[in-house]
Parts: C-alpha cells; sequence; structure tokens
C-alpha cells in the first residue's frame, strides 16, 4: 500500500441488514497510533451480529456507520508504535 492512496472498504450503514452494506474507497490511515496495525486483507467473514447488535446505536438515536469483520486474515502492511519487527508477517488462518 502506497502512502497517500485509498483502499476499498464495505462500509455498514445502520439500521437494517445486509443491504445496508455499501462498498466505499477511503483514505489509508497514515498515523497508527500505539498498538494498532495496518493489515491488507485477503478473507473476511461478516456475521449476523456485527449489523444487528445494538451497539452502533448512540444514545440520541443515531448510529454509527463502520467497517464489519473482525473474524479476517491477512498480511500486516505497517504497525504503529509498540511492535517489534517480526518476520511472520500474516495474521489469521486462511483455510
Amino acid at each position: 500500500m502506497s502512502e497517500g492512496s485509498t483502499m476499498k472498504v464495505l462500509r455498514y450503514h445502520p439500521p437494517g441488514g445486509p443491504d445496508k452494506l455499501q462498498y466505499a474507497e477511503e483514505p489509508i490511515p497514515s498515523d497508527l497510533k500505539h498498538g494498532e496495525m495496518l493489515i491488507r486483507v485477503a478473507a473476511v467473514g461478516i456475521i449476523w451480529t456485527e449489523l444487528y447488535w445494538p451497539i452502533y446505536q448512540k444514545q440520541d438515536g443515531s448510529y454509527v456507520t463502520h467497517i464489519p469483520g473482525h473474524d479476517f486474515s491477512g498480511t500486516v502492511e505497517k504497525t504503529g508504535p509498540g511492535f517489534e519487527r517480526s518476520e511472520e508477517r500474516r495474521v489469521g488462518k486462511e483455510c
């Protein structure tokens, strides 16, 4: 991933189900904070709880959009402070 470019995302715009998933292009994060990493995702699974949990609803009744997919595998592209260099740069398990 090159600095200043964009990445493809599948963003969820609640409330609703899978019909509220929309593809978009967003800037690649460049300023990673302590303990964060940028991962090029190879495979992702989205489960129903990511679309129907009430945690994405604010107290005022509005909703927070987000990028679902906490079950994934991919390659570490960049790390923020707090990580030691490792030759193994893959995360998750590809089946």
